[in-house]
């Protein structure tokens, strides 16, 4: 599987296990490996828990097309959920569809034994930012 270690960037990401497959060049794959935590009372993947690994790819996505000196973060966001997920792992590769000086527009889907569970399109803004995440922080 991936590298949950790039994921030390994000507090967040990191605690939930989600791990970097690919990065760069306006692209992004992540993945969540099955664990109970993750589940809903049905004994399937979380709707939550697919958002956030759609939304950890989209974002890096874009971070990876910022401009020297700036920060994404995510604008908006819609989510499809196509099926059920019914085990892992859970598997999102997230794309910059388009970008302007301001920010981007993404699309991503999530899988799941090789079947989309959900599809999730949005936008992330640029911003001048003073923050630490730079490319040596990700794997090349």
């Amino acid at each position: 599987m991936g590298d949950s270690k790039a994921m030390s960037y994000s507090p967040f990401a990191a605690h939930t296990g989600l791990e970097l497959e690919d990065w760069g060049n306006g692209e992004a794959t992540v993945s969540l490996p099955w664990h109970h935590e993750m589940t809903n009372l049905n004994g399937t993947a979380h709707g939550g828990a697919m958002f956030t690994l759609a939304d950890v790819a989209m974002g890096l996505a874009a971070l990876s097309r910022c401009p020297e000196g700036y920060t994404s973060f995510t604008r908006d966001a819609n989510i499809r959920y196509v099926r059920r997920a019914e085990r892992g792992p859970l598997m999102c590769t997230a794309k910059v569809t388009e970008q302007t000086d301001r920010g981007v527009t993404l699309s991503a889907e999530v899988l799941a034994d090789g079947e989309v569970v959900c599809e999730v399109s949005g936008s992330c803004a640029y911003k001048k930012s003073t923050a630490v995440v730079r490319s040596e922080m990700l794997p090349e």
